[in-house]
């Protein structure tokens, strides 16, 4: 019986079949033990899980704040401007030659759109993340990271 309702779900819903399930916008991965199904949310990366210092990135949390980029008692996306998504991309990768983050290798597109979505709230395709390069004028202001 428990076949037959996979096999139910898989045909009609193709997440099923690749074991992860969108519920209220969020992916949960889904684990089968003894018959029943548990379900658990894959981890969300944020902007802070990434930084070196926490004193690092309070200090670019209040710079954002000055140049009215970001909600003052949170960290959601309130400029509106044409080409925001953009923006948020170049803010993440000039974080990464700036030398803030504690990634030896970069931070993925992936890891991007995570960070886009979970620390700002703004959803952001793959393929724009791989068209957009850094460009340091907008994001002059931000300093160089103390080693």
């Amino acid at each position: 019986m428990y076949i037959n309702y996979r096999f139910k779900k898989a045909f009609f819903e193709p997440s099923y079949f690749l074991g992860f399930r969108l519920f209220n916008r969020k992916i949960y991965r889904e684990k089968i033990i003894d018959e029943t199904i548990v379900v658990q949310p894959t981890h969300q990366l944020c902007l802070n899980e990434i930084f070196k210092k926490e004193k690092e990135y309070f200090m670019i949390l209040g710079l954002l704040r000055e140049k009215k980029l970001i909600a003052a008692n949170s960290t959601i996306w309130i400029d509106n401007a044409k080409g925001k998504k953009t923006t948020i991309i170049e803010l993440l990768k000039t974080l990464q030659i700036k030398g803030y983050y504690n990634v030896k290798r970069g931070i993925t597109y992936e890891q991007i759109k995570d960070i886009a979505h979970n620390t700002f709230g703004v959803s952001i395709s793959l393929g724009l993340i791989k068209h957009v390069d850094t460009n340091d004028i907008f994001f002059k202001f931000i300093p160089l990271a103390e080693d």
